[in-house]
């Protein structure tokens, strides 16, 4: 696997070293930047699969206006960023903007090196009942050669969802009364995953279910599309239906 590009966005030039020279070290390619201008010209030049950056950049464009030309770029826009400060107050407003991480400085760089694994490692997660059509879904999801995380009980999935990023969750409905919508709302409350698509499956056709469950689905399929990219499969579907969709997600990576 062809390891990422990673630019570094610091003024600090001995802190930028060290983290080029760690970083390398695991196998990345780092290019750095001293500030907004610079920066700007490299993401035009190169294709980036990280930045990580600092707030207060000397030169023009400082780490605010560098974040926003890049989350409202289209063709930069896919790019994770990792914001580095000391600049506390700043923490949940870049949150909210879509950073991945805001890291506190000082921080030790094994923090942030963890970070960076953790955003550029690719992995799925499966939340189902430990049956034969969760066995078979996470069977399928292998032919990407992607991490596949496949859980069956509610306090695990909750560390995982508020602890690691995923490229795609895979959620089992669950028939008991509001428990798929609380499910819902923890992945779309948590700070790594609140975009991650979302696909919901039921095990087994829906002809056998009564008017009542019936109704419960239609409604939480309802909800899935105000959830954003979220899925819903509850028709007695086949493994080449389910890759099909799954290739709509994952076929590029």
């Amino acid at each position: 696997m062809v390891k990422e590009r990673i630019l570094i966005v610091d003024g600090d030039i001995e802190l930028s070293s060290l983290l080029k020279s760690r970083l390398e070290a695991m196998g990345f390619m780092v290019d750095c930047a001293r500030n907004g201008t610079e920066a700007l010209e490299i993401i035009k030049s190169k294709w980036i699969g990280l930045i990580v950056m600092d707030i207060v950049l000397k030169g023009g464009i400082n780490g605010f206006q560098l974040f926003k030309k890049v989350k409202n770029r289209k063709e930069f826009s896919h790019i994770p960023i990792i914001v580095q400060s000391t600049k506390v107050a700043m923490k949940k407003t870049f949150e909210l903007m879509g950073a991945e991480t805001f890291l506190i400085k000082p921080y030790s760089v094994d923090v942030l090196l963890e970070e960076v694994k953790d955003v550029l490692t690719k992995k799925i997660l499966i939340l189902g009942d430990k049956d034969n059509v969760t066995g078979s879904i996470a069977r399928s999801l292998n032919r990407y050669d992607i991490k596949v995380d496949i859980l069956h009980n509610m306090g695990k999935f909750y560390f995982n969802v508020i602890s690691y990023r995923y490229c795609l969750v895979v959620l089992q409905y669950r028939m008991r009364p509001n428990v798929t919508d609380r499910i819902l709302s923890i992945i779309r409350g948590s700070s790594k995953n609140r975009e991650v698509p979302v696909i919901v499956y039921v095990a087994g056709k829906t002809t056998g279910l009564d008017e009542k469950e019936l109704r419960k689905i239609q409604s939480l399929r309802g909800r899935c599309e105000t959830l954003g990219a979220c899925e819903f499969m509850d028709k007695g579907y086949t493994n080449k239906q389910f890759m099909e969709l799954a290739d709509k997600y994952l076929g590029s990576l």
